[in-house]
């Protein structure tokens, strides 16, 4: 075991500073007129201890700070079923679901049992949201984020387009829908899906040729 020694002994000289340990030398009185010297060795981490632990955890304060700040805007945009006569929202089948998409981004969402589509953490950008569903079709949406830059506020606005047209040219705009947590768009009902074509009847008239 290591002698504890007090760093304020008046009989405790400081030798030499090292990276990892500090030698001190202790003089302690003989019975003669000379003096001997005792070297010990003492640990230069455990002396500073409290220091370093205050230290480290600065820096990683200090880091966390940094990441925090580095952490780019988000928020959440909601996308709503209509609620208009012969549509029943809930009867759509429990693979639909939504897309919102864009160059190096792509973000699904699915049906809730409020009939909402939820995306969470969309950064800032332009957007192209689809809804997909086996049996009905919807309006395709064009949707901004805009991060305003005044204390992480974002800005949303949304427009009407298709497939096919220039991203430049804007359809309809599309009302914003303030609600807090909710606040996001009404997607379109374009109607029903027909996968089957009504086959065309053909009737044969006989018509008797007499010789």
């Amino acid at each position: 075991m290591e002698p504890n020694f007090a760093a304020r002994d008046k009989n405790l000289r400081p030798v030499e500073n090292g990276l990892a340990r500090q030698r001190y030398e202790i003089e302690t009185p003989q019975h003669s007129s000379s003096t001997s010297t005792t070297t010990v060795i003492a640990s230069k981490m455990r002396l500073s201890t409290p220091f370093a632990a205050a230290a480290s955890l600065a820096s990683l304060f200090s880091s966390a700070l940094a990441g925090e700040a580095a952490k780019p805007a988000s928020t959440t945009v909601t996308l709503t079923l209509p609620s208009i006569p012969n549509f029943q929202p809930w009867a759509l089948p429990p693979t639909t679901h939504a897309t919102l998409s864009s160059l190096g981004a792509f973000l699904t969402a699915p049906i809730t049992a409020a009939s909402t589509f939820v995306f969470r953490n969309v950064t800032a950008g332009s957007y192209l949201v689809d809804v997909h569903c086996a049996t009905h079709a919807f309006v395709p949406l064009r949707v901004d984020v805009l991060d305003d830059g005044e204390g992480g506020k974002i800005s949303l606005a949304a427009w009407e387009t298709y497939r096919g047209n220039d991203w430049d040219n804007k359809g309809e705009v599309v009302p914003l829908r303030e609600g807090g947590k909710d606040r996001g768009f009404e997607v379109r009902l374009l109607g029903g899906k027909n996968y089957f074509v009504e086959r065309v009847k053909c009737e044969y008239t006989a018509s008797a040729t007499k010789g």
